[in-house]
C-alpha cells in the first residue's frame, strides 16, 4: 500500500466590518488545514512510524473598541468551536494522538504612548 498525504493545504476566510465611533471592529477568521505530515524529515526509512495531522478546521472570532486614538480595547476567542488536533500513523486508520486544546479567550488592552 503506497499512502501518501497531502503536503500542508491551507485556505482561510477571514470577515471584518468596521463601524465609525466606538462600535467594535469584528473580525471572524476561519482557517482550515489539510492532512499532513507532522515532521516531514521523520522516518525515510520506516515511513509506517511516521507521525501525520488529520485536517482540521479552527474558527477565531475578536473584536475591538478604539477607546482613544492611541488605544484600544479588545476581546480574542481562538479555537471557538473547540476543534481537537488529531495524529495518525502513516494510515489514516491508526490513530496515534488526539489533543483538546480548547478555547481561549484574551482581553487586553493595546496603546501607543
Amino acid at each position: 500500500m503506497n499512502f501518501n498525504p497531502v503536503a500542508e493545504v491551507a485556505r482561510i476566510l477571514e470577515l471584518a466590518s468596521e463601524n465609525s465611533g466606538r462600535s467594535p471592529l469584528q473580525t471572524l477568521t476561519d482557517k482550515f488545514t489539510g492532512d499532513f505530515n507532522e515532521f516531514p524529515i521523520s522516518n525515510a526509512t520506516a515511513p509506517a512510524r511516521n507521525e501525520y495531522r488529520f485536517a482540521r478546521t479552527v474558527t477565531d472570532l475578536g473584536f475591538t473598541w478604539q477607546l482613544r486614538p492611541n488605544t484600544q480595547l479588545f476581546w480574542d476567542i481562538s479555537n471557538l468551536t473547540n476543534e481537537p488536533q488529531a495524529f495518525y500513523r502513516y494510515i489514516p486508520s491508526q490513530r496515534n494522538v488526539t489533543k483538546i486544546n480548547g478555547t481561549t479567550w484574551t482581553m487586553g488592552i493595546n496603546g501607543r504612548f
